[in-house]
């Protein structure tokens, strides 16, 4: 219930997309910041994979790619980010 908003919002980031719904419900997480989460979560990964996509369907290789790389970082450095912080 008290975890950072920070904490959660890579948590978010990381996990599969069902996971952090039930983890956080079950803990009674606050409806308004999880959606916030949610919606932040969502925008960053949906307009990688819009981009991916369209870079795709215009047989556009090296533009996939690197948001496929983009992707694959941001989830790295997200993973690390929640270690650090969990470590504490």
């Amino acid at each position: 219930e008290n975890a950072e908003f920070w904490v959660v919002l890579i948590f978010r980031l990381i996990s599969p997309a069902d996971l952090p719904g039930y983890v956080l419900g079950s803990i009674k997480y606050k409806f308004g910041k999880y959606f916030l989460i949610t919606f932040i979560a969502e925008a960053f990964l949906g307009i990688i994979t819009v981009y991916a996509g369209q870079s795709f369907i215009d047989r556009r290789p090296v533009h996939v790619t690197l948001w496929v790389l983009s992707a694959a970082i941001l989830v790295a450095v997200m993973v690390f980010a929640f270690r650090k912080k969990t470590k504490k």
